[in-house]
């Protein structure tokens, strides 16, 4: 039923009939959304807003004490509160919401095309990537598409840089950091792809957004001294000796950082700490203590692994950092300019990916990023056969996406779970499988017969 006998997705899932009901029901969990984003949450977009309506009553971003606002982002993104909160809170998330579903639509078609999928299939294929990611999604739009805006920035960053147009891929791409900051790994992308005008672009646009724009409204002093609180929290959220803290919160199960991913593997956590999970009515759902530390027990689901020391967990988690560091550049180490335009979007697909899974903090909302390496594993699907460990791989994604659900598991057993990862391992496996596919000799790089012919590519600019 998933797969066809030579291997490929079965063309079933792209028929009108099977297009037409999931693009019914989505729509169904759209509107579900659109009154819970809208009218009944209040969650961070809620925070995003009140930090705007600080600045606009002339408070600067800091380190967030005594009410203040945490330099977590760049100024670009506080400009960007400011204007959220020049309208009322439920009509700016009215607002944010409309604008988030067509921000969607555009990522989606723009991923598309570069992929170059067939246009008679586009919509099919967007719709079943959207039901892939959907838990991420639905979680997401409660907070009116903050993490959409983010894809949508960096979408459009992408097609301008795989067709070849420098100005408006480092203007987009320098947008989409402004805005969420971890795109900012683009920029070391950029560079070691020798495309030196988009990076210089986006550079100069960056220095634009976060220096040079602020200063009328907050001043030279306070605009220099808002980078300052946020490299001092950068330089936190790195430098503390505890591998499971970030800097920038309390340690929480709910946390896909790749990093924490990796520390808890490797760390075993007393029963005081926040990632020890208790049985229930031991601890609050804020991991403080509802009884004394000699009578706390584990979850009965919740299992630790390796008891290394903390220096020894640093040093590992330095040294698969830098491993992988260097694989994705030997994978990345064609120069742009003599990089397809299929296999740059396959590259860029990964590293939206690991935007969100190398921050320090990543929720799961944040992987929606994850949205175009669906896009373009599912294609690949759908182009040429897959082997059956990948079959078995992409059927394992699947799970780690969907199984682990509050509404099946209970709040409870569903955080227990939360701590194992599983999405996280869902986003590496995609990365390899969409690496993997794109390096082989079967044709994966290209579009296939069924596909319209890719334009010649433009090698006319400089790297």
């Amino acid at each position: 039923m998933i797969f066809d006998q030579a291997g490929r997705f079965d063309e079933r899932w792209l028929a009108p009939r099977a297009t037409r009901w999931l693009t019914w029901a989505l729509a169904l969990v759209l509107i579900a959304s659109a009154v819970t984003g809208i009218f009944l949450r209040l969650n961070d977009f809620h925070l995003h807003h009140v930090e705007g309506a600080k600045v606009l009553a002339g408070r600067t971003p800091g380190d967030g004490a005594s009410g203040g606002i945490p330099a977590m982002y760049l100024m670009g993104r506080t400009m960007f509160n400011a204007a959220l909160a020049l309208v009322p809170h439920r009509l700016a998330r009215a607002m944010s919401w409309v604008a988030a579903v067509v921000a969607l639509a555009v990522s989606l078609q723009i991923w598309g095309r570069v992929f170059a999928v067939d246009p008679l299939r586009l919509r099919a294929l967007a719709v079943l990537a959207i039901w892939w990611v959907l838990p991420f999604l639905h979680r997401d739009m409660d907070d009116c598409g903050l993490q959409v805006f983010t894809l949508a920035l960096f979408s459009a960053g992408a097609g301008a840089l795989v067709d070849r147009r420098p100005a408006a891929a480092g203007v987009w791409m320098a947008l989409a950091a402004s805005y969420k900051t971890t795109p900012l790994l683009v920029l070391p992308f950029l560079l070691y792809k020798r495309l030196w005008r988009e990076a210089g672009v986006m550079i100069a646009v960056l220095v634009l957004v976060n220096v040079v724009l602020p200063v009328p409204f907050l001043g030279w002093k306070r605009t220099v001294e808002a980078h300052q609180a946020w490299v001092a929290i950068a330089m936190k959220s790195n430098a503390s000796d505890d591998p499971s803290s970030n800097g920038l919160d309390a340690p929480r199960q709910q946390n896909l950082a790749l990093k924490i991913a990796l520390v808890r593997l490797w760390q075993t956590f007393p029963p005081e700490h926040p990632l020890f999970l208790a049985k229930p009515g031991q601890k609050d759902w804020d991991q403080q203590l509802l009884a004394p530390v000699s009578e706390i027990e584990r979850h009965w689901a919740f299992f630790q692994f390796f008891d290394f020391d903390p220096a020894t967990v640093n040093l590992l988690l330095a040294s698969v950092l830098v491993t992988l560091g260097l694989g994705f550049a030997w994978v990345f180490r064609r120069p742009g300019r003599f990089t397809s335009r299929f296999d740059l979007a396959r590259e860029l697909a990964v590293v939206a990916m690991l935007s969100a899974v190398l921050s320090p903090i990543c929720w799961r909302q944040h992987l929606v990023l994850m949205l175009p390496l669906v896009m373009v594993v599912l294609w690949d699907g759908f182009r040429a056969p897959m082997k059956r460990w990948e079959q078995v791989i992409l059927v394992g994604v699947w799970c780690c996406i969907w199984l682990p659900q509050r509404e099946l598991l209970g709040r409870n057993l569903s955080v227990v779970i939360d701590s194992y990862k599983l999405p996280t391992i869902a986003c590496l496996a995609l990365m390899f499988l969409a690496l993997r596919r794109g390096a082989s000799p079967t044709g994966e790089s290209t579009p296939s017969a069924r596909e319209a012919p890719e334009p010649a590519m433009k090698t006319t600019h400089g790297e």
